[in-house]
């Protein structure tokens, strides 16, 4: 018999080298993969896009593939002889066929679609990997919503670039929609299923100045502080949500500190 109840072990995990700081964008990264939807039954389909990011200006050539998950994963679905082909680019689309309704069925839980993507440039290489929830859950996940990314006393987003001074500490107020934070079911070590009210955290990565807090989580520490760098310079800031079990969105605002 199947357990009827939602994992939070859906995530982005990645086979990627070792970052000075991993929040300043000045090598080629993979910072997010979304589905949408994120969790889904046998016969559904899903979109997926990968946020790929190249320093210097550079086109990075981004292909991914699909694989269901099993030991050795961080050597990437590209490496099995039953993989999917999803092709080149930064967007792609992932079918769960009805093979799965049989492994569904033998494993009793939840499983994982897996999907690889790799980047490269000319002289670099990036890996990660998504795992996408399959089950049958009554209410499965959706990915949260990040409406807006407000920067200093903006009572809403204001068109780009946004003006700074030289080291101005900027606020940064990410806005996210009321229905991001669900209430799903969960196992707990007992086997009981148990009400479980889903958590947020949001990263934040710059192409340059800094912030002090990097990482948030929790609904109420969400924001950040970032310090424009101290010479004219063009910036871009990112932020990525995600909810704990495998939703994500994410915004970019670019700010500007100009010649005096």
């Amino acid at each position: 018999m199947r357990a009827p109840f939602a994992m939070a072990l859906a995530l982005l995990a990645g086979c990627r080298p070792e970052f000075d700081n991993g929040h300043v964008l000045d090598e080629l990264r993979i910072l997010a993969v979304r589905a949408e939807p994120p969790e889904l039954r046998v016969g559904e389909r899903a979109e997926l896009q990968a946020l790929v990011f190249a320093p210097g200006g550079a086109i990075a050539t981004t292909h991914m593939w699909q694989c269901a998950a099993r030991g050795g994963m961080r050597q990437g679905c590209e490496t099995f002889d039953d993989s999917i082909d999803l092709g080149e680019g930064t967007t792609a689309e992932i079918e769960i066929g009805p093979d799965w309704e049989e492994y569904l069925d033998a494993v009793g839980l939840p499983v994982h679609q897996v999907v690889t993507v790799v980047a490269t440039t000319p002289s670099e290489v990036e890996r990660a990997i998504k795992r996408v929830v399959v089950s049958e859950e009554e209410v499965a996940n959706r990915n949260p919503t990040l409406e807006a990314l407000l920067l200093g006393d903006e009572e809403e987003e204001e068109p780009d670039p946004h003006p700074a001074s030289t080291s101005q500490s900027i606020r940064v107020t990410p806005v996210v929609s009321a229905d991001s934070v669900e209430t799903y079911d969960k196992l707990n070590l007992a086997g009981e299923r148990v009400s479980t009210e889903e958590e947020l955290f949001l990263s934040y990565y710059f192409t340059c100045g800094s912030a002090t807090s990097l990482k948030s989580g929790g609904p109420d520490d969400l924001a950040a502080t970032y310090r424009a760098p101290s010479e004219p310079s063009s910036c871009t800031l990112v932020a990525v949500l995600r909810d704990d079990r495998g939703g994500e969105d994410w915004r970019s605002r670019e700010i500007v500190v100009p010649e005096e």
